[in-house]
């Protein structure tokens, strides 16, 4: 058996094989396809081989399956090609098996993307992805070397359709390092036109009123509908390395509400986080709808634990005691 001697800042740990948790090497975004089928994306770099779009099947009696997806067409549809650290994707209201799937920023003058894909089941276990655009509307300032500074790499994205079925785009920067200094995470709403590929900014706000475990405020974002507003559902992580040790707390951030006087959407944000779960050990980049298959979950999770690989889970629902922590 080879032996490794992992080097921490001054003791030398010898390991003898990190226990994987999959052979897919981390889920940094998810999105449901149907009832038990999600869609995944994971983070690879531009110069980095390798699948970035998977298929996840839950069933009762294999357990998790991943399903091949190939990719049409040349280059995503875009000068600058494949994907470079795909962080986030959504399922579009009103368009079956429409996805968008975005990448966290710029790196130098490059990438910086939304991809607006569609799925095909081609046969059993095998799905067919046509990228139909690919477009940009961060806006921020970038760094020296024409990248995003990392507390404003987008972390999360969902959307919905209102009461006048406009499609509102809304996503979430990470927090951490900015231009201005430190930063908490901040969401970002408005208008997306899939027919023109424009998108109008309704509002800009700091997700949370303070740093929620002091790393990662937005790993993740997803909105939940309750009657004309949506519940903003976020997680926030702690990462020491790629063996860890990770930390992750899901939590409610707050809710995006319409203004009647101007037609659009305000967020308000919790005086604090309500902290629902707590994940010690995970590194969480993945927060999705309930599989139908476990009965009386609440959410899904997908985690990027680095060298350690990504699992997939049910978070279920608890107790009203236990709700709302901070």
């Amino acid at each position: 058996m080879a032996r490794i001697i992992l080097v921490l800042g001054a003791l030398l740990i010898p390991v003898f094989g990190l226990a994987y948790a999959t052979e897919w090497p981390g889920y940094s975004g998810m999105a449901l396809v149907e009832k038990n089928i999600f869609l995944a994306v994971n983070d690879l770099k531009s110069h980095k081989s390798g699948s970035r779009v998977t298929i996840l099947k839950i069933t009762a009696k294999n357990g998790i399956e991943h399903e091949t997806v190939t990719v049409e067409g040349d280059n995503w549809n875009h000068p600058d090609g494949k994907p470079s650290d795909l962080e986030a994707c959504t399922a579009i209201p009103g368009r079956p098996f429409e996805f968008l799937l975005s990448e966290s920023g710029k790196y130098k003058g490059r990438f910086g993307r939304i991809f607006h894909i569609r799925l095909n089941k081609v046969a059993e276990g095998k799905w067919r992805l046509f990228v139909l655009k690919a477009l940009q509307i961060y806006d921020h300032e970038l760094d020296d070397d024409q990248s995003t500074y990392k507390g404003d790499q987008v972390e999360g994205i969902s959307c919905f359709r209102d009461v006048n079925n406009r499609l509102i785009l809304v996503y979430a920067e990470r927090g951490g390092k900015s231009k201005e200094g430190k930063k908490t995470a901040r969401i970002i709403w408005g208008e997306l036109d899939l027919d023109k590929y424009k998108f109008e900014r309704h509002g800009t706000e700091t997700l949370v009123t303070g740093t929620v475990l002091g790393g990662r405020d937005c790993s993740d974002l997803f909105l939940e509908s309750e009657n004309r507003s949506q519940i903003v559902w976020s997680v926030a992580t702690i990462d020491e390395g790629d063996i860890g040790p990770f930390k992750s707390v899901v939590y409610r951030a707050g809710d995006l509400t319409m203004d009647p006087g101007k037609n659009r959407y305000q967020f308000e944000s919790e005086p604090e986080p309500l902290i629902y779960w707590r994940l010690d050990g995970l590194k969480v980049e993945a927060l999705a709808a309930p599989a139908a298959v476990v009965v009386k979950s609440g959410f899904s999770i997908g985690t990027d634990d680095e060298d350690f690989g990504g699992i997939w889970r049910p978070l279920f629902e608890l107790s009203s005691h236990q709700q709302g922590e901070k």
